[in-house]
């Protein structure tokens, strides 16, 4: 046996009570929540006129490039090994040059 459904009849009202108690009642809710609408609207419009000059002249880029670091590292890098050629040939140097007087000492006594 098919199933028989029942369908309610949905009927869209309409009930005029202008000048009702509720309805003022309604505008005034309305009239103290545009109120507190627009006073909101105003603070916010302070705190980002106020936020916008505290932060004149730190507005960076946000992400980070790590190119500048790399290079400045590799300057670094070719400083300290400079540095330690230069020491080890002047080692080398002097330690020759001592030799060679060692040397010439030896052979004018001798």
């Amino acid at each position: 046996m098919p199933k028989v459904q029942n369908y309610r009849i949905i009927m869209s009202r309409s009930f005029h009570s202008e000048g009702n108690s509720a309805n003022i009642n309604v505008d005034s809710h309305l009239n103290t929540l545009r109120q507190r609408i627009e006073q909101l609207r105003k603070k916010e419009k302070l705190n980002t006129v106020y936020n916008r000059h505290e932060n004149i002249g730190w507005n960076y880029i946000s992400d980070y490039n790590d190119k500048h670091k790399k290079y400045c590292l590799i300057l670094q890098l070719a400083e300290l090994a400079g540095l330690a050629g230069s020491n080890i040939g002047f080692v080398v140097l002097s330690g020759s040059f001592c030799i060679f007087l060692v040397s010439l000492i030896a052979h004018m006594h001798g």
